[in-house]
C-alpha cells in the first residue's frame, strides 16, 4: 500500500498486518524484496518527487540483474486529467521517466483518477475505482490486476 496526497503521505499501521504477512504499507522510500522481482515504494512525496524517483532509478542502475518494480502516488509527464484532457508536462512536481533502466519493469502510480499507461506501457495509472468528482461520470471504472509470479 502506498499512501496518497489525502493520506499526507503517511498511513497509520493497519490491521492488516496481522491478517497478511505480506501485507507492506510504504510510509517511506524503502524496498519489499519479493524474490525475482523487488518492489521499490514510496508515498505521496510533496516537495521533491523528481529527486525521490531519482533514487529509485539509481537503485535500478546499481543492480542491473534484479528487477523492480515501484509503486507510487505521484504525476508523471504525459498524464491525461478532467474533461477538457489537461496534459501535466513540465510543471514542478511532475516525474519525466527519461531513460528508465531495462530491469525496472513498470511504475505503478496514483494521483490521476482516469486509468492510463504512459511511456510505452512502463508507467500505469489504474484509475480510482469510485469516481471522486462529476466529471469523472464519463470514465471507465476498475483496477489493475498483476500477477508477478508468471
Amino acid at each position: 500500500m502506498v499512501p496518497g496526497n489525502h493520506d499526507r503521505g503517511h498511513l497509520p499501521d493497519s490491521l492488516l498486518k496481522f491478517y497478511y504477512s505480506n501485507y507492506h504499507c510504504f510510509n517511506k522510500f524503502s524496498v519489499f524484496y519479493l524474490g525475482d522481482i523487488s518492489i521499490i515504494g514510496f508515498p505521496f512525496e510533496y516537495n521533491d518527487p523528481k529527486a525521490v524517483f531519482g533514487k529509485v532509478k539509481l537503485l535500478a542502475e546499481r543492480n542491473p540483474k534484479q528487477k523492480y518494480m515501484v509503486l507510487c502516488h505521484q504525476l508523471f509527464y504525459g498524464a491525461v486529467f478532467g474533461p477538457q484532457n489537461f496534459r501535466f508536462t513540465l510543471q514542478n512536481d511532475v516525474i519525466i521517466p527519461k531513460k528508465l533502466p531495462i530491469n525496472l519493469q513498470l511504475v505503478i502510480t496514483g494521483h490521476i483518477h482516469r486509468a492510463q499507461s504512459l511511456g510505452n506501457g512502463k508507467v500505469v495509472y489504474p484509475g480510482s475505482t469510485e469516481r471522486t468528482d462529476h466529471f469523472e461520470i464519463i470514465e471507465p471504472k476498475g483496477y489493475l490486476e498483476i500477477d508477478i509470479l508468471n
